[in-house]
Parts: C-alpha cells; sequence; structure tokens
C-alpha cells in the first residue's frame, strides 16, 4: 500500500488506489473463480477500508448496519481476517469503527503503552525553585508542576502561548535538579525542518539541550542508545501520525519521562491518524495534560481573528466570523498577490543583491529577512497554488524560475543526511552565486534558558552552490501544511478551492495560515470558500479518544471487550 510505484495514484486518486488494493486484497485471498463472484458488499467495505487509510483515517465510522463474515471481516480477536469490526458504546448509543487489521493493532498497541505510562511517579522530582515559577505564565507553571509527578505528559497551547519558552523552563529545571541524567535527554521533532526551528528558538531563549534536536526518524536509527533515555520531548507533536508514535513508543523505555508538545488544533498529520488530538482529549489522560494560555507572539488583532476561526461552531451565525476578517479579506486576485508580495520581499531581496562573498556582516543581515514576510496557499499547483505563485514573485524580480539568482527564496524538499545536512523545508537565500542559510547549531548556546534582555548570538551561516542542494525549489510561497512549525513577520494567505476536490480548504488550514503570523496578514480568498471552511474541521476517523475514554468498550456481538 505504501510502495512507491502505488503513491501517485494516492495522492492523485484515493477512489482508484483504494480499488485496486481492493481487488488485490480479494485475490490473495480467494480463487480466481471465487474472486470474481464474491458479493458486491464485502468488496464495497474493503474498498472503503482502504480509503480511510489513504485519505489519513485509521478507520471507517459504519453508518449502517454491518456484521463480521467468514472469510474478510472479524472481531477485535478473530486477527487473522484482514478487516476488524470494534464496536464500543458512545453517549449516543453504540457505534462501529470498521478497520484495515494492521491499523486496528497500532491503534490497540499505542492505547495500551499510553494507558501503562500514565500512572504518577513512584517518586516526585523536587519542586521547581522560585526563580524558574516566576519566570513562567500561571498555565506554564501548572505544566512544570505537573512534569514534577508525571512521567506521561501532554502540553497543549495554541501559537505563541510560550510551549517553546516552557521547554527551555523544563531543560533549565532537570539539569539545575539531576532529575535525570543528561546523557539521556533527546528533543526531538517529526520533520527535520522542525527539528531545526525548535534548535534555533532554544538558542534564540539561551539553552544548550544536552545534543541538538533531532527527527523521530533520526532517533530511531540509535538502537543502542533507546535504554539510555530519561526524557524524551517530541515538539509539533500534531505532525506525527498512528504508525510513527508506534515505533517512538516502543523504543522509549518505561521508565524514561515522555512530553509530547504541540497545538491539536492545527493541521494533523499529512499520513494516519489525528494522535495529539485524540490523547489530550480522551477522559483517562486529563491529568496528563496541560493546557497553556495567552498568546505572546501574534498581534492582538491576528490573536482575535485565529480565535473567531476556532472556536467557530458548525451552523453558528457568520456574522462575527465576517467582521473579524473583513479588515484582512481582500479577493482572489494572483496579479495583486504577485504586486503586494514584491513589496514585501523587496528588502531582503535588495540586502540579498548587495551583499558580497566575505562580507559575513552583509550576508547576516540579508539572511535576517528571510522570516520577514511569506506567501502561504492551500494549494501547491494551480493558478493560485505555491508553485505558480513562487514562481511569478521570482520573475517580477527578474529571477529566472529555472536557473534562479541572486535575491532568489529557496527551499530544500529532500533531507540530506550525508552531505549539507540540510533538511526538506529549510529555507536559504541566495546571495552572490550561492545559497546561503541560517546555521543554528554552529555557535553552542550558553545553558542559562532565562529570558533576558541581551541580544541573541550572532546568525552564523552556511554557503551552497545552487547544484549542490537537495531538489531545491523557489519559495516565496510555500503551501500551509509546509510552514506548520513556523512564523513570520508578514503572512499574504492564498486560500483557494480546488475545483476537483471541494472540501479541500478546511477550518484547520485557514487557522494554521493566520496563526503564522505575527505582525500583519492579508487574506486572498472567495468569502464563500471562507465561509465553508470554517463549517468544515479537518475530521480523521479515529477509534484511539474512545479506546483512551472512560466509556465502556463493547465488541461486535456486543458484551464486554477483552
Amino acid at each position: 500500500m505504501n510502495s512507491r510505484k502505488n503513491k501517485p495514484a494516492v495522492k492523485d486518486d484515493p477512489d482508484a488506489a483504494a480499488d485496486l488494493l481492493a481487488d488485490w486484497l480479494i485475490r490473495s485471498m480467494l480463487s480466481k473463480e471465487a474472486a470474481a463472484e464474491i458479493a458486491s458488499a464485502p468488496r464495497d467495505w474493503i474498498r472503503k477500508a482502504y480509503r480511510a487509510v489513504l485519505t489519513g483515517q485509521s478507520c471507517l465510522v459504519v453508518d449502517q448496519p454491518i456484521a463480521p463474515d467468514d472469510r474478510f471481516i472479524g472481531t477485535e480477536e478473530e486477527r487473522l481476517k484482514p478487516l476488524c469490526l470494534r464496536s464500543y458504546l458512545a453517549p449516543e448509543g453504540k457505534r462501529q469503527l470498521l478497520y484495515l487489521r494492521q491499523m486496528e493493532n497500532f491503534e490497540r498497541r499505542l492505547s495500551e503503552v499510553i494507558l501503562d505510562r500514565r500512572t504518577d511517579r513512584p517518586t516526585p522530582w523536587p519542586a521547581p525553585s522560585r526563580e524558574i515559577l516566576e519566570a513562567l505564565s500561571a498555565t506554564q507553571g501548572a505544566a512544570l508542576k505537573l512534569l514534577t509527578r508525571k512521567s506521561f505528559l501532554i502540553v497543549t497551547g495554541g501559537p505563541g502561548s510560550g510551549k517553546t519558552h516552557l521547554l527551555a523552563k523544563m531543560l533549565r529545571y532537570v539539569l539545575d535538579t539531576g532529575a535525570v541524567d543528561p546523557a539521556g535527554i533527546r528533543l526531538m521533532a517529526p520533520t527535520g525542518r522542525a527539528a531545526r526551528v525548535i534548535g534555533e528558538k532554544m538558542k534564540g531563549l539561551k539553552v544548550a539541550p544536552p545534543r541538538p534536536p533531532e527527527t523521530i526518524q533520526a532517533f530511531l536509527h540509535h538502537f543502542d542508545e533507546a535504554e539510555k533515555l530519561s526524557l524524551v520531548i517530541v515538539d509539533e507533536s500534531s505532525m506525527v501520525d498512528l504508525m510513527l508514535f508506534n515505533r517512538l513508543l516502543d523504543k522509549v523505555p518505561k521508565d524514561c519521562t515522555l512530553v509530547l508538545v504541540g497545538d491539536p488544533q492545527q493541521l494533523p498529520s499529512v499520513e494516519v491518524g489525528t494522535v495529539l488530538a485524540d490523547v489530550s482529549e480522551a477522559g483517562l489522560l486529563q491529568a496528563n495534560v496541560a493546557c497553556l494560555a495567552g498568546d505572546y507572539r501574534s498581534s492582538k488583532e491576528i490573536g482575535a481573528l485565529a480565535d473567531a476561526v476556532i472556536s467557530h461552531v458548525r451552523g453558528a451565525s457568520l456574522e462575527p466570523l465576517r467582521k473579524a476578517w473583513s479588515p484582512y479579506l481582500n479577493e482572489l486576485d494572483a496579479v495583486q498577490v504577485i504586486e503586494l508580495a514584491k513589496q514585501a520581499y523587496e528588502p531582503m531581496v535588495a540586502a540579498a543583491r548587495a551583499a558580497k562573498t566575505g562580507q559575513q556582516a552583509a550576508i547576516a543581515a540579508a539572511l535576517g529577512h528571510i522570516n520577514d514576510v511569506r506567501v502561504l496557499c492551500s494549494q501547491r499547483h494551480g493558478e493560485h497554488g505555491a508553485v505558480t505563485l513562487s514562481e511569478a514573485i521570482a520573475t517580477a524580480f527578474g529571477i529566472n524560475a529555472g536557473r534562479p539568482s541572486d535575491g532568489a527564496l529557496i527551499m530544500v524538499t529532500r533531507n540530506d543526511n550525508h552531505n549539507s545536512e540540510l533538511r526538506n523545508g529549510d529555507v536559504g537565500l541566495m546571495i552572490d552565486g550561492k545559497v546561503y542559510f541560517p546555521d543554528y547549531y554552529k555557535e553552542a548556546p550558553v545553558t542559562d534558558p532565562s529570558p533576558s534582555s541581551v541580544e541573541p548570538p550572532p546568525l552564523e551561516y552556511r554557503g551552497f552552490g545552487y547544484n549542490e542542494l537537495p531538489d531545491p525549489v523557489l519559495a516565496f510561497a510555500s503551501t500551509v501544511h509546509k510552514a506548520q512549525g513556523s512564523e513570520y513577520v508578514h503572512c499574504i494567505a492564498v486560500i483557494s478551492q480546488p475545483k476537483e476536490h471541494v472540501e479541500f480548504v478546511s477550518r484547520q488550514i485557514l487557522y494554521t495560515a493566520i496563526t503564522r503570523a505575527k505582525r500583519r496578514i492579508e487574506i486572498y480568498a472567495e468569502a464563500k470558500v471562507l465561509e465553508t471552511a470554517v463549517n468544515r474541521p479537518v475530521v480523521q476517523a479515529s477509534g484511539l479518544r474512545e479506546r483512551l475514554s472512560v466509556e465502556q468498550q463493547v465488541n461486535a456481538g456486543g458484551g464486554p471487550s477483552s
């Protein structure tokens, strides 16, 4: 199902891919004659189960009667059958979920491991010092105190709520108290870009993790280090899928403290599952959840707009939302987007073109503009997509999209673990024929993570020839998905709906685009698309929340499940 040859079909047409996979499963289990004669109902359920997974859902919510059969669909206990029908009692009555067997295994295993970790520590850690608590907000302080009692902690909060500041204080606390072995501390994220961003923020806060943040995948290759772990912190956990969470928890020892950090309101993983949202709302885990409040990053106006979008109740009046986004909403016009983007990017392009090789201060100053502005698109392709707009903005500056020149903003789209060590999503700037990237680990930060009025260390950088880069693309515009975990002073959000996918734009896409902005935002979209989007949250079917809830689970036959 995840083979390379199936990926194009999955991306372009999950329905066609699900048909192919359903036929493959049936043929693999039955003779040619029997496969040809199978009734349409079992085939349709198999196809729907595959399609659910191909579209990011761990299961299918069954909205009509269905029962186990003698070949394909079994109960939780009938684990040799390729599909699993699972039921549980919800407030509205009995609910049925249909899984591919492997997805049910992943979900069940993850719930068991998490429930096994949720209890209090046998011996609480020392109380945090007054100095540390006074540097935290009330909700941050409560989270740190919770860490002293729980070895499994879920920290949630919106953009700018102080999650990174809290992590810095957590590291300071455990290092000062000796609560854990520093050699066993790992700070990680689901993507290379997210790991680099958290490293950048830690450097700005003047804290030095015992080792640089890394991706979960990179950590999983360190088989010999897992037993030494004492504290694992996973940032941007909303982007971690069901399978990757399973692999991670399989490697983390039970006596190791695990902290999940993220915003469950953002876009979920592009793969299967909504694990962070599920665990943060599960009834049996509420004693392990710390919710941060406030927004210390975005302007008051942007924060109010984001709150209005994410708190909207489906079916409620749209007038408050219309009023909230009215100052920022513009007609969906690519020409206007390009003109505004050219004005916004002008200081960065001018600085890049003025700097020369060897002029360290000038190069660093130009790189300081990288996060000043970004065009964020709901689509990658199409008239209003990131690729088209990036090329158009480049052309407006006289930059050849096929062979970029000075002033071009460049993103790498593949990890390079051997030469440059650049990560998918890293953004650089072309200066005097080379592409320079901020290098957040070149200079080791100091170990004091406390906020300070002292300016952060001078920006370090590395330069590469364009042909040395792993799959480079223009980055004047990028997708909202690609921007998760990043922040920009000024965002130009282009929210468009592909004709072939009328349910594409969601509340989370709009919320994530808005919350990337710190000081200024413009939204280019049709009002009708936004009004539809706020009533369409991303809902990826999952049974994980129910497995971690206090509600009694029942099997397909109606009795209590094991």
